[in-house]
């Protein structure tokens, strides 16, 4: 398939940021699908050395470049400047090109645009990283939040309890899917002490102490050898991508 997964990673050009949104990227491409990071928020950037907003993206687009050349994703990337219109990393008619050919558009955290190119995609996934504060909006009535988070064809949130009943943060009207933060570990360096360790490849991060309990289908965390992820550990992905199996059936619109 191929995916499109949406990022905050130049916007905010910090190590942690870049973490969050690049596992969903790799994870992917090592599940074999065909990848691109797309940074598309409608924002103006945001120069961390003056600590201000700007219009010139120059610092952003170098940053995003270079972390995605530094994990063999260089030609993986594009970035959609707010202020101009101008594209980067893919010239604005290949952007397009590669949506018209896409299968799925990940959403991660909601910040992607939805541009009409994107809402084409046939298989719009939303992926609520904030919990609650995601909710509140939606209960708050606020109709922009609304229809943007609406116009996704699946939901997926990091509140694992969300529809139980001692759980108190409202569905809002959505049926939301649990799923979990992915992490590449093979993008960690070992300590010494654990050289002679396996080669970790995938792992599922567990509940906080005192966080709600994984719903029934979780995996509980696994770590598995460097020949692949182990069936529970890409859950993680393929929960998001539940519908692959459906999708030779669906006709992509002109």
């Amino acid at each position: 398939m191929r995916i499109i997964v949406t990022g905050l990673v130049g916007q905010y050009a910090f190590g942690g940021v870049a973490w969050d949104y690049l596992q969903f990227v790799e994870g992917f491409r090592q599940l074999g699908h065909d990848v691109f990071y797309l940074e598309d928020t409608e924002m103006w950037p945001y120069d961390p050395i003056q600590n201000t907003i700007s219009n010139d993206c120059r610092y952003n687009v170098k940053y995003l470049g270079d972390v995605m050349e530094k994990f063999g994703l260089g030609d993986r990337w594009i970035y959609r400047n707010a202020p101009d219109g101008s594209y980067h990393g893919r010239p604005e008619t290949e952007t397009k090109a590669i949506c018209a050919t896409a299968d799925v558009f990940l959403n991660v955290s909601g910040c992607g645009w939805l541009r009409p190119e994107y809402l084409r995609i046939p298989k719009k996934i939303f992926l609520d990283s904030d919990p609650l504060f995601t909710q509140v909006a939606l209960v708050s009535g606020k109709q922009d939040v609304i229809d943007r988070i609406r116009a996704h064809d699946f939901h997926f949130t990091f509140a694992e309890n969300i529809h139980a009943r001692d759980c108190r943060i409202p569905a809002a009207g959505f049926r939301w899917i649990p799923t979990r933060q992915p992490i590449v570990l093979e993008w960690w360096h070992s300590s010494r002490r654990h050289a002679a360790a396996p080669r970790v490849f995938w792992v599922c991060v567990p509940p906080l102490p005192h966080a709600c309990p994984p719903p029934p289908w979780a995996s509980p965390p696994q770590v598995g050898e460097s020949k692949g992820p182990s069936p529970k550990c890409r859950r993680c992905f393929d929960r998001l991508s539940m519908t692959a199996k459906k999708y030779a059936t669906f006709s992509r619109p002109s």
